[in-house]
């Protein structure tokens, strides 16, 4: 059983896929608005998570209750018939950046893969105020693909003192079955000296949430 996900806004499913996916064609960026516009809300997703896709028919995200490397269930991203590597989908959470400035993090996950044609893995990315990203891996250098059982991957990167969120998750790209479990954010030592940044922040979490993925 898969519970998938809601649509969410269009214009901030945009910012995803051009920040996080290796698509750049204008022309890609504007049908995939128009689908994702027109894409109904479906059922819940596992707790403070979200999903996004550049193309709602070929994907499936959320939380499955019948694989899980700890617990009872695992978060998924599943291809839904023929998908080419150009589409792509994320399964994603975001926190607030300031506890961790200054400071090098460490995302881990244990993933298995199935009948991954295109290629998928974990990813990290830390935007500034503005949204820009200041630092990024999403594993294209070193991706996951095929099949494989359970196995434990890692990113880590630096914290610039000016950070404002950090976003991280699963991607998917292509056609194939990734599933995570038991994901971890953890400071990983110094980086950069902090400094003091005056910005206003939106309330976000602190830390990651529900990251074996059981509620």
């Amino acid at each position: 059983m898969v519970l998938c996900a809601k649509r969410e806004d269009a214009t901030q499913t945009l910012r995803y896929a051009r920040q996080v996916m290796p698509t750049r064609s204008i022309v890609l960026q504007l049908a995939f608005m128009t689908l994702m516009l027109a894409y109904p809300a479906s059922a819940q997703l596992p707790r403070g998570w979200t999903f996004f896709t550049t193309n709602p028919t070929s994907f499936e995200g959320g939380r499955d209750v019948t694989a899980a490397y700890q617990g009872s269930s695992c978060g998924m991203l599943r291809s839904v018939g023929k998908v080419t590597e150009r589409r792509h989908a994320l399964l994603l959470q975001k926190i607030d950046a300031r506890a961790y400035r200054g400071q090098r993090v460490k995302l881990s996950a244990w993933v298995s893969a199935d009948e991954v044609v295109g290629w998928g893995g974990i990813w990290l990315r830390v935007d500034d105020k503005e949204g820009v990203p200041l630092s990024f891996d999403n594993m294209m250098e070193r991706p996951i693909r095929g099949t494989s059982t359970w196995s434990e991957y890692s990113i880590e990167m630096e914290v610039a003192p000016k950070a404002r969120e950090i976003h991280f998750g699963l991607l998917l790209s292509g056609q194939g079955t990734l599933r995570v479990d038991s994901l971890n954010l953890v400071t990983a030592g110094p980086g950069r000296p902090a400094e003091k940044v005056l910005t206003r922040i939106r309330s976000l979490p602190s830390e990651p949430v529900n990251t074996g993925f059981e509620k």
